[in-house]
């Protein structure tokens, strides 16, 4: 599997982020989301195990499932003071 290119990222904590990478393996693309961490060295951030691997052909839906999540999410009481969530 190729190194892949990271199409975007963010902070999730001082200590981590989450990246989403688009790669190649056997002539078949791939979306990658995980999280990245920090060593408490301070060495360069490594992939940990929590993320989701997904086939391109899937890209569509994950689209669709997210849009449905930040719906149901602004209409959380949690939410809808800060309105953080649009």
């Amino acid at each position: 599997m190729d190194e892949g290119q990271v199409v975007y990222s963010f902070r999730r904590n001082q200590d981590e982020e989450v990246r989403f990478t688009v790669r190649a393996y056997k002539q078949r693309g791939y979306l990658d989301i995980r999280i990245w961490f920090q060593p408490s060295d301070g060495g360069e951030y490594r992939p940990a195990r929590k993320g989701i691997t997904l086939g391109l052909e899937h890209l569509l839906e994950l689209k669709k499932g997210l849009e449905q999540a930040g719906k149901a999410a602004v209409e959380m009481p949690l939410h809808k003071a800060s309105n953080s969530v649009k």
